[in-house]
């Protein structure tokens, strides 16, 4: 693709952001509401505890934890499933397939400006925040595998949910898909509570997962949970899950498309 054509697209996409202020600034005062609900339910939890240190955390490594799952929700966060419903269920989605770009790669740097976009305005505002406020330890190389393992959270995040959207070319009407899909992802990735606080049954069943890998793994690797080598590994296995459900993701879209075409949407 040329470069001209990508920065065209990233363009317009930050000046449809900019365009919806109502929803940014509503995005922007429910993060830190969302934050200091969590700061005062785990500093009365561990007030009234015995000890200094559940399942492994700290107060401060939950509150570090919790600063954290808000960064990394607005770099997973995205609604292509919905879009793309909406697209077919009122008939235009197929100006997007007659693009001389596949609709797969226009919605990805699309989701790209996106983040790019709450990066700069949205989460640097938090990681100022967080420096003053908190006592970070984190390591050098720590702090690097965990912007590589958040950005491939991003990128995993995005294929999962267009490969779920596409149950929309075969369903009347996808909302109910779409709130089971935000319903897993909020509770497998570790987003409401550190996966550490579930079952052990439950956490080997996680490893088989790509859930965790959106969301409680780049925390963990930023608080230091892994060696050099586990964290290497980690980030492998983050890959691996992009590779797969990408591979899954083209297999289904070929059905998909030939289904919309065959009925002459």
């Amino acid at each position: 693709m040329k470069l001209s054509k990508f920065l065209g697209i990233l363009k317009m996409k930050i000046k449809e952001i900019i365009a919806y202020k109502i929803d940014f600034l509503t995005w922007m005062l429910l993060m830190p509401m969302h934050f200091a609900i969590q700061y005062f339910l785990w500093k009365s939890i561990f007030s009234n505890s015995t000890t200094e240190v559940i399942r492994g955390f700290t107060f401060n490594d939950m509150v570090i934890y919790y600063l954290l799952t808000m960064i990394i929700s607005t770099l997973i966060f995205t609604f292509i499933d919905k879009f793309t419903a909406d697209r077919i269920r009122y008939g235009n989605f197929i100006r997007y397939i007659t693009k001389p770009i596949s609709y797969f790669k226009f919605t990805f740097i699309r989701h790209i400006a996106a983040k790019l976009f709450s990066l700069l305005v949205q989460i640097s505002p938090i990681i100022i925040l967080a420096i003053i406020l908190l006592d970070i330890n984190a390591t050098q190389i720590n702090f690097i595998l965990f912007i590589i393992s958040a950005m491939l959270a991003s990128t995993l995040s995005f294929i999962f949910v267009f490969t779920f959207g596409l149950a929309a070319f075969w369903l009347k009407r996808y909302d109910g898909m779409r709130f089971l899909r935000q319903g897993f992802v909020w509770l497998f990735s570790g987003a409401g509570i550190p996966l550490v606080f579930f079952p052990e049954s439950l956490q080997t069943i996680f490893n088989y997962l790509p859930f965790q890998y959106l969301m409680y793994i780049p925390i963990s690797i930023f608080l230091g949970r892994y060696d050099l080598i586990s964290a290497l590994t980690q980030i492998s296995i983050q890959i691996f899950w992009i590779v797969a459900l990408y591979m899954i993701m083209r297999l289904i879209w070929e059905k998909a498309i030939t289904k919309f075409m065959g009925v002459g949407t």
